[in-house]
This record gives C-alpha cells, sequence and structure tokens, in this order.
C-alpha cells in the first residue's frame, strides 16, 4: 500500500519542485522586462525633450538670426546625433 502510495506522489512530487523551478526562472525574467522597459521609457522620454530643445533652439535662430544661436543648435545636434548612436 505504502509502496503504491510512494509511486504515485514521487512523480507529483518532482513535477511540483520542477514547476516552482521553472516559476522562479519566469519571474526573474519577467523583472528584467519590467525593468527593460522602464529604462527604454525613460530613454525615449530623455529623447524626445532632447528633440523638443533642439527644435526650441533652431526656431529662436530663425527668429532672431544670431550667429550664436547657430552654434548652440549645431552643438545641441551634434549631442543629440552622438545620443542616438
Amino acid at each position: 500500500m505504502l509502496l503504491g502510495l510512494a509511486l504515485i506522489a514521487g512523480p507529483l512530487l518532482v513535477a511540483v519542485v520542477d514547476a516552482a523551478i521553472q516559476i522562479r526562472g519566469q519571474t526573474r525574467a519577467s523583472e528584467e522586462l519590467v525593468l527593460e522597459g522602464v529604462q527604454t521609457a525613460r530613454l525615449s522620454q530623455s529623447l524626445f525633450a532632447d528633440i523638443d530643445s533642439l527644435k526650441r533652439r533652431g526656431q529662436l535662430y530663425q527668429l532672431l538670426g544670431r550667429p550664436d544661436l547657430r552654434v548652440r543648435y549645431r552643438e545641441s545636434d551634434q549631442i543629440l546625433a552622438a545620443a542616438r548612436t
């Protein structure tokens, strides 16, 4: 009787332990994906802010026509181009 119970319970116990290990691995992978998503969102927001700043500098230069604004625009453009690569 006990031998029959052990034959049934043994594989079930192994399956439960294996499932727990797989769930733990899935949890780690999910955490990594969430962290990557948060980092991507932050970088996207930073990129959009840099693009807006660049656009404002360009519009300000067009409006005022001052050479120093053109230099700042080019510097911002180079920084943004370097950040994209």
